[in-house]
C-alpha cells in the first residue's frame, strides 16, 4: 500500500522543489495566488496527466512557472523545471 498523500505532504514537497529549481520558496499567500489562477483559469492550461492530475503555467511576479495541480486536493503537487526558451 502507498503513502497517503496529504495536502501538507504535497504542500512540503512542492515548496522543496521550488527552492531546487527556482531558488526561492512559497509562501502560503502566494501558494493561495497561484492556486486560484488555475481555479480561475487564468493560468495556462498544458495538459492532463490523470484524472485528477493536470499541468499548468502560472505567474507569480512576471515569472513564469510550471506546475503539477491536483485537483482532488486542489494544491500545487510541484513545480517543474522551467523548459527553455
Amino acid at each position: 500500500m502507498g503513502t497517503i498523500k496529504t495536502r501538507a505532504i504535497l504542500n512540503k514537497h512542492s515548496n522543496r522543489r521550488m527552492g531546487e529549481r527556482y531558488g526561492r520558496t512559497i509562501t502560503r499567500k502566494e501558494r493561495e495566488l497561484l492556486v486560484a489562477q488555475i481555479n480561475e483559469q487564468k493560468g495556462e492550461f498544458v495538459q492532463k496527466h490523470t484524472n485528477r492530475v493536470t499541468e499548468w503555467h502560472v505567474w507569480l511576479n512576471d515569472v513564469k512557472y510550471r506546475v503539477l495541480y491536483c485537483k482532488q486536493r486542489k494544491t500545487i503537487i510541484t513545480f517543474l523545471p522551467a523548459l527553455a526558451p
